[in-house]
């Protein structure tokens, strides 16, 4: 994971997911990291130009300047916890923040996007913002979310959440091998489906085209016996001590599950567990 983007509001959250990513870059081969702000412009006062409303000059250079004024604060901040090696650059603009985050994945080939997740919700339930769901959904690269107790301690303990079907052309297999391998972390492949209306023989073809996909890593093999697919991966995590949980983006309606609103409610989630969701590229 070469190239690292790191949105940010310039909040405590996104700065611990800053750190965070910082951390963990030493490990995972990273070359550069870019930060983002956008200052984009919702209802402030605003101008009507050829039929669309646009804030006036003035205000949006006033923004910008204070957009770099933070992100340089940001980068001071980071160049202690990083390797001289890698750059960091910054970037900021008015654009919406999805589509100025996937334009920068793309102009800049970057591999991965971290963001952070709050802990201050009731009972200290990780909380996420409309933004923070739009990009975990239309993210054109991997995504790491990073709740805001966490911290890297190096990652001996990752779970992967998967279901046997198809599983040879869902998993993003060499991805997730690179990352294994640099954080030298065994790996629990967690299978969160029920089989009981799948043929005996794709079952068995599936989980051999499992194994063979990942030969090489130190990996071990568990099956969910809860139907509440969510409760069933958060006491596996507890309970195994896991430091990182991953997820493959196609399984997006099982990520959005632990973050839709009535879930977290009802599971009172406390995690600290930050959570990649892989793209197959």
């Amino acid at each position: 994971m070469k190239t690292i983007l790191i949105p940010t509001d310039f909040s405590s959250t996104a700065l611990n997911a800053a750190k965070y990513i910082s951390d963990m870059c030493q490990k995972i081969g990273t070359e550069r990291i870019i930060l983002y702000h956008s200052y984009e412009i919702i209802h402030p006062d605003m101008i009507l130009l050829t039929d669309i409303l646009v804030p006036p000059p003035s205000q949006l250079k006033e923004l910008k300047d204070e957009a770099i004024k933070s992100l340089t604060v940001v980068k001071k901040t980071l160049i202690p916890l990083l390797n001289r090696n890698i750059a960091i650059d910054f970037v900021a603009d008015d654009l919406p923040i999805i589509k100025g985050i996937n334009e920068i994945i793309i102009k800049e080939s970057v591999n991965l996007v971290t963001i952070g997740i709050s802990g201050m919700g009731n009972k200290g339930k990780n909380i996420i913002g409309s933004n923070t769901l739009k990009i975990m959904k239309e993210c054109k690269t991997s995504l790491l979310i990073v709740p805001s107790a966490a911290t890297f301690n190096g990652i001996k303990k990752s779970m992967l959440a998967v279901n046997l079907h198809n599983i040879a052309n869902t998993l993003p297999v060499a991805q997730l091998k690179e990352l294994m391998l640099k954080l030298s972390s065994k790996l629990l492949v967690v299978n969160v489906e029920h089989h009981e209306n799948m043929d005996a023989d794709i079952l068995m073809k599936e989980e051999t085209n499992l194994h063979h996909l990942l030969n090489g890593l130190d990996t071990e093999y568990d099956y969910l016996d809860n139907k509440n697919k969510v409760e069933g991966l958060l006491m596996f995590a507890e309970k195994r001590r896991i430091n990182l949980a991953i997820v493959v983006h196609k399984r997006y309606a099982l990520v959005e599950q632990l973050f839709h609103t009535s879930i977290t409610k009802k599971l009172a989630i406390k995690t600290t567990v930050p959570l990649i969701i892989l793209h197959k590229n």
